[in-house]
């Protein structure tokens, strides 16, 4: 109702009365005026997302077997390196002796051609033998080097085949799916999946912003998120990946930021509620929220300029309590009154007074 008031005595006062208006001129307001300061005046939009986890792998099985036993079950956490299953284990470990056998074999052949082309080199040397001796010895000699070699590489792969059949995890987190119990057979070349494993921390959480914030998000801005499920509790978290195209379907733009979750207590795929900060850290030009007027839709503050009070037109950004941000209109010199402003009108007498 004083804001109704306020209107209307502007309007009869800028009227058809001129004798009414000139009489008030010679008012001498009192009012209470601020200046206009820098503040940092938070910019939130609101969201929604979804949790993610930060890594998600398959394990699947490079050798083929049956499955000896397994050590997890779905939502164990694991760490990286523990073992999963055993695949057909005591195959590949007869695998392993046997190269083994094979290497110890191709050593000591390979070291008997070395002593022996050591010896021939001796008589050679002396004139004892012919070139021909020597070079058939020599030849032996490659022959066995070249045998134990591949007996090195031969126990290499059956080692790499017998630590893929303990199948192990290459990271840590969660047991999302076990696709296979013990006894079944798997193919490496085709059913291959046994394991889905997850890390929840930090967690991802994606969502999506309609095209106009797109130029606004920047990656380290904050923001929080809440879920249904967590009561009366919300996870900070910061911007991560702010992609540089826009859905075209959509008009959207898909932000994903990063929370910490060491108690895991945020679930993959749970829902979420997100409130995002857009300022960065930058601070605005603000005045009180009571300085500040609307008529029609249009806002408007009253500033002091050489004694009287001019109406100034202003567009204002975000509300934060007692402080309003202002986007245009005024500078930081100006004298914005605040208090007193009943019955004022463009160019009416003012007088500024300390505020109480």
């Amino acid at each position: 109702m004083g804001l109704l008031f306020i209107m209307t005595a502007c309007k009869n006062k800028e009227g058809s009365n001129p004798d009414e208006k000139n009489k008030n001129s010679m008012n001498v307001y009192s009012v209470q005026v601020a200046r206009p300061e820098m503040k940092k005046i938070n910019h939130y939009i609101s969201a929604t997302g979804t949790a993610n986890p930060d890594q998600e792998v398959e394990i699947k099985t490079t050798v083929s077997g049956v499955i000896d036993k397994i050590y997890v079950e779905e939502g164990d956490y694991v760490n990286a390196g523990q073992s999963l299953a055993d695949i057909n284990l005591k195959k590949f470990q007869l695998v392993v002796e046997q190269s083994r056998a094979s290497l110890g074999q191709a050593k000591a052949a390979y070291e008997n051609a070395n002593l022996e082309l050591e010896r021939k080199k001796t008589l050679l040397d002396k004139k004892a033998i012919s070139q021909g001796m020597f070079d058939g010895v020599k030849t032996q000699y490659e022959a066995m080097k070249a045998a134990y070699e591949m007996a090195q590489v031969g126990i290499k792969n059956s080692d790499m085949i017998y630590d893929d059949a303990r199948l192990k995890t290459p990271i840590s987190g969660y047991i999302k799916r076990r696709e296979k119990d013990a006894g079944e057979y798997v193919d490496a070349m085709m059913d291959n999946l046994l394991f889905v494993i997850i890390k929840t921390d930090p967690i991802r959480i994606r969502f999506s912003l309609p095209e106009k914030y797109t130029g606004m998000v920047k990656k380290g801005y904050k923001f929080t998120a809440s879920f249904n499920y967590i009561q009366d509790k919300s996870f900070d978290g910061v911007v991560t990946i702010v992609p540089p195209s826009v859905d075209q379907a959509t008009r959207t733009v898909t932000i994903e930021g990063q929370i910490r979750n060491a108690s895991s207590i945020i679930k993959s795929g749970a829902f979420a509620e997100i409130k995002l900060n857009l300022d960065g850290g930058q601070k605005s030009l603000t005045i009180p929220s009571n300085a500040l007027l609307s008529e029609q839709g249009e806002k408007y503050i009253y500033k002091i300029v050489k004694g009287k009070a001019l109406r100034t037109k202003v567009i204002i950004g975000a509300e934060n309590g007692d402080y309003v941000e202002i986007l245009s209109g005024i500078s930081l010199d100006d004298q914005i009154i605040t208090d007193g402003k009943s019955g004022i009108y463009d160019g009416a007498t003012v007088e500024a007074q300390k505020a109480k």
